[in-house]
């Protein structure tokens, strides 16, 4: 457990609703920071995109690096942390493919010439804490890049999700770490389906 997450345990629980991800265009979810996009959009209703699975590289889990965080974990806990960011991408391929309904959206490596190839990285996760008077929202952070067949980045945008333990007539839902990473990645997932539908100007 992070040291950030352990300096909450003397906080009170805090309202899941004032956790939820920020509002984005057209619905709910993370709204994304632009880096860099072409202008004008290049992508349309014909435009096919390849989700790649998300890059961990550099990762940091809380205020360390993944390595260091690992290394303090039992060997089943690791597996189960391994197992947990690969929940995470399935998570959010599935929800950009089911959702990016008007594109030509699927999950795997482009072909060659290839379509567009949308290649996310999360580069920071929060796994977060649920205790009794405590609520720790699990948070990722994620840059998505959209690569032409040429390997050029077209369009590159950043944002981040916070996820809490959330109750259900008195009953807490969404427990573990595991819970929360997929709804953080589902959420991921909604929003960036609904960036490219917005950069493809599909309705």
């Amino acid at each position: 457990m992070s040291s950030k997450v352990k300096s909450f345990f003397r906080a009170v629980s805090v309202s899941a609703a004032l956790l939820l991800g920020a509002a984005t265009v057209g619905g709910c979810g993370p709204a994304w920071t632009v880096v860099r996009q072409a202008q004008p959009s290049p992508f349309n209703a014909q435009s096919t995109f390849a989700v790649e699975p998300i890059a961990y590289e550099g990762l940091k889990v809380g205020d360390k690096n993944e390595a260091d965080y690992l290394a303090e974990k039992k060997p089943e806990q690791v597996e189960a942390w391994r197992s947990d960011l690969g929940k995470l991408n399935q998570v959010f391929a599935d929800t950009l493919v089911k959702e990016g309904k008007g594109l030509q959206v699927t999950a795997g490596a482009a072909a060659a010439p290839g379509p567009y190839s949308v290649k996310p990285m999360v580069s920071f996760i929060e796994p977060g804490a649920w205790a009794a008077i405590v609520n720790i929202p699990s948070e990722v952070r994620m840059t998505l890049r959209i690569v032409d067949g040429q390997g050029t980045v077209v369009d590159e945008v950043s944002t981040s999700v916070k996820y809490a333990t959330q109750s259900a007539f008195g009953v807490p839902v969404n427990v573990s770490v595991t819970e929360r990473l997929n709804e953080c990645g589902k959420r991921l997932g909604e929003s960036a389906a609904q960036y490219l539908k917005v950069r493809a100007n599909v309705k």
